[in-house]
């Protein structure tokens, strides 16, 4: 799933993997391990983000699972700094899938990445359904 709340990235800094949630995203996530618990899942993984853990950590713990961490479930490292510009530069790349920002990873490049990390979990974990939720809900 992705992450409750966070706090917002610096305007003309790039993004932190330390950025936390913000306390309206800590409640968030206190309040959604019912509805993730409710499911059974045989193992809670993650981005090592540090929102990302925050968000499913209240679930692991009702659940008695450690999180594990993955590098290969890290949001799509852009490569883009907030900035005036930033929405602009994102959707052209979005356009272009191939093309790359910086020291970033192009949109074909998190495809390939996200199939592993699917690839992965079907190879450690053969005997389960793998699903995910997104700020809209279960998919």
């Amino acid at each position: 799933m992705r992450h409750a709340q966070s706090v917002p990235p610096w305007f003309g800094v790039p993004d932190d993997d330390q950025r936390p949630l913000t306390p309206a995203g800590v409640e968030a996530a206190k309040s959604l391990a019912g509805r993730l618990t409710a499911y059974g899942p045989a193992a809670v993984l993650s981005s090592p983000q540090l929102r990302a853990v925050q968000t499913v950590t209240p679930a692991a713990d009702a659940l008695g699972l450690a999180v594990t961490t993955w590098p290969e479930l890290r949001e799509w490292e852009s490569g883009l700094v907030p900035s005036a510009d930033w929405e602009a530069r994102y959707a052209r790349s979005w356009a272009h899938p191939g093309s790359v920002h910086g020291a970033g990873e192009s949109l074909d490049a998190l495809t390939s990445r996200a199939g592993k990390a699917l690839a992965r979990m079907a190879e450690e974990y053969p005997d389960v359904t793998v699903r995910w939720w997104g700020r809209t809900g279960r998919s």
